[in-house]
């Protein structure tokens, strides 16, 4: 019997670079240079992953650019 292991993000939860544009209302290339300036992300293998969560976060604290701190 193999034992599951726990991760602290589930793949099918994590969103894409396209659904973290949607979120901010930026461009897709915008989201790429946020993740340079501190815009939390996980890679999946060779696959950019965010978590909600800390991109919620990530928008309030206003991390990277103005485009973060829209409402």
């Amino acid at each position: 019997m193999e034992a599951l292991i726990e991760t602290p993000h589930a793949t099918e939860n994590l969103w894409t670079v396209d659904e973290v544009a949607a979120f901010l209302r930026c461009t897709v290339r915008h989201v790429h240079n946020l993740c340079r300036c501190g815009l939390p992300h996980v890679y999946v293998g060779r696959l950019l992953r965010f978590d909600p969560s800390e991109v919620r976060q990530a928008k309030v604290e206003g991390v990277g650019s103005r485009i973060v701190r829209n409402t």
